[in-house]
């Protein structure tokens, strides 16, 4: 066995062929990096970044070039989390507007129940009960978020403690769930989850509609 004494540091170098194979492969990531930074933002291009995340970690190349890449690869990250703060923000005041103009314009409004057409969100979601808890606390609110050419939408419930001795808040997250498929959870006045089946969000809302004009 090959010993290195205490402060004496292994260079491994390689020639000729080998040599180029791994200029080769940095190139060949260089351009993948280059390919994945012309993506337009969404789901794809956050899942090719993680991916390629890994990937670059066990690149058997140079000190040099994995620095380089390194950088370009910080520099697309950063681009795509600056893309999703931004966007995150302009889903939020939408759906908070969207809220707040609804009970303003129909002060007489028990509830509102509405399909608010940006990325699925559960955080948003929350954030637009707690804006009723606060300001409307005697109103009810149904939301989903999603865009409808997405994987997944989120759902929320909220039922002002009136409205709740007339229906349980799990009764209409459960009957959305019919039509947005997974599940929701949640106790008393504020039930939340995921669906699947963005397809069957307008039938969500129908239903719900339907179920809180009978009941409240």
């Amino acid at each position: 066995m090959d010993g290195i004494a205490k402060g004496i540091r292994r260079i491994v170098a390689v020639t000729g062929n080998e040599a180029h194979e791994v200029q080769q492969v940095a190139k060949d990531f260089d351009a993948l990096l280059d390919s994945i930074a012309k993506l337009p933002f969404g789901e794809a291009k956050e899942k090719q970044l993680k991916e390629t995340n890994t990937k670059l970690g066990q690149l058997s190349i140079s000190v040099l070039q994995k620095a380089a890449l390194k950088t370009k690869f910080t520099k697309i990250e950063k681009s795509v989390k600056d893309e999703v703060k931004a966007r995150t923000k302009a889903d939020s005041k939408l759906c908070l507007d969207s809220v707040k103009n609804y009970f303003t314009e129909n002060p007489d409004a028990k509830y509102f129940v509405s399909h608010v057409n940006i990325s699925s969100n559960a955080k948003i979601i929350t954030e637009a009960i707690n804006l009723v808890k606060k300001q409307h606390k005697e109103k009810s609110l149904f939301l989903i978020t999603g865009l409808k050419n997405d994987s997944k939408v989120a759902q929320g419930t909220y039922l002002s403690n009136e409205h709740l001795k007339k229906l349980p808040a799990t009764d209409v997250a459960t009957l959305a769930s019919k039509f947005i498929g997974g599940r929701a959870g949640g106790k008393g006045n504020v039930v939340q989850g995921m669906g699947t089946e963005a397809a069957g969000v307008d039938e969500a809302i129908d239903a719900v509609t339907k179920l809180l004009s009978e009941k409240l």
